[in-house]
């Protein structure tokens, strides 16, 4: 074989070998994905300790150029808040709501798999926490509005399951650190109260389906 030939196979061999985790996890270079998501703060501090595992959704856009990709998008997820589960005036239970924007990079594992692939990924997080109250006064009801902005950082992993040559199913967990600034609270349009800022760790879940375009 000529030296020409034995490059031209290593070259076939090589491609081969780097696209077909690659694959695995797009075959496109854009996608876009949708899942299901669970976040949850975790601390003593009463911003962190009183706001249970919530649910929601969340929805990136991601760039897949090698083994390598990087996604952004979206996530909203709604909890019960226990911050003033004590308070005999509240109407409603009260409701937290996170959401905010994310980056999150991907490095695919090579396993030698066409079908499934394992991944580590990191992620940046820059959310708002707003909580919502009604509750009772001697003058009647009043809403109660709180609200802070916050940015987590994460590490963690997953595993890519391919479904069809557009369809990957992606399953993956991340957990960190979580810095939340001043807690403001508004009571019907006025400034009512203000809290210093807290810190602590999250942990993020996610059960999607990603779509190559």
């Amino acid at each position: 074989m000529s030296h020409v030939k034995r490059a031209l196979v290593a070259a076939i061999v090589a491609v081969g070998f780097v696209a077909q985790p690659a694959a695995a996890q797009s075959a496109q270079k854009w996608s876009i994905q949708g899942s299901l998501f669970s976040s949850t703060l975790i601390g003593d501090n009463p911003i962190f300790a009183n706001v249970e595992p919530g649910a929601g959704f969340e929805v990136q856009i991601r760039w897949t150029p090698s083994l390598f990709s990087l996604g952004a998008g979206f996530q909203w997820t709604t909890h019960k808040q226990n911050l003033l589960a004590d308070q005999p005036d509240v109407i409603n239970d009260p409701n937290t709501t996170l959401n905010g924007f994310f980056v999150e990079p991907r490095y695919v594992i090579l396993v030698g798999s066409n079908t499934v692939a394992p991944y580590f990924s990191g992620r940046v997080s820059f959310l708002r926490q707003t909580t919502t109250a009604d509750f009772r006064t001697t003058n009647g009801p009043v809403t109660l509005n709180a609200s802070a902005d916050g940015i987590n950082f994460n590490a963690g992993g997953g595993l890519l399951f391919r479904l069809g040559s557009r369809v990957n199913l992606d399953v993956g967990a991340t957990y960190g650190f979580s810095q939340f600034g001043d807690f403001v609270t508004v009571v019907d349009g006025q400034e009512f109260d203000r809290a210093g800022s807290s810190s602590g760790q999250n942990l993020a879940l996610r059960l999607g389906l990603a779509l190559g375009l």
